[in-house]
């Protein structure tokens, strides 16, 4: 298991790098401050509700991705 995540992170860097060429930092930082405070209060409601925003928010645009990120992926002739 710890091999496979080791691997798969190359391409969540991949994304993560896309995503935030695209979305304004303090954004994120704002999230991020709402999740931990959310945290510090131990409301797990509100901590579940911040994260999954946060990361919902973020579905990448494939067809975008793809165009600008084109020397990641194999295209293969049909």
């Amino acid at each position: 298991m710890y091999q496979l995540m080791t691997g798969l992170n190359i391409h969540f860097d991949r994304a993560r790098t896309f995503i935030f060429k695209h979305k304004p930092s303090m954004k994120t930082v704002e999230e991020h401050k709402e999740i931990l405070t959310a945290i510090r209060k131990k409301n797990k409601n509100k901590a579940k509700e911040c994260i999954e925003r946060h990361l919902h928010q973020y579905i990448l645009d494939k067809e975008q991705f793809e165009k600008e990120y084109s020397y990641y992926f194999n295209k293969s002739e049909d």
